[in-house]
């Protein structure tokens, strides 16, 4: 029950971020223990620096709109 509920949760927002934004959420699959090569701290933000992962890790089945 509780991993049906997460799915719906994350296509709901993939669903309303298409509407609002016209483009597809990226949605990244990383296979690793911690996120936090791709975290953005409050350090990184004074910087001008945002962690992001690299486009290898896009998930295009995840895309809802086909551009």
């Amino acid at each position: 029950m509780m991993r049906f509920r997460r799915e719906e949760i994350i296509d709901i927002l993939k669903h309303r971020f298409a509407e609002k934004m016209q483009e597809n959420l990226p949605v990244f699959g990383i296979e690793k223990s911690s996120l936090s090569d791709f975290t953005t701290t409050e350090k990184d933000m004074k910087r001008g620096t945002s962690r992001f992962p690299p486009a290898q890790y896009r998930l295009k089945s995840e895309d809802i709109l086909a551009l």
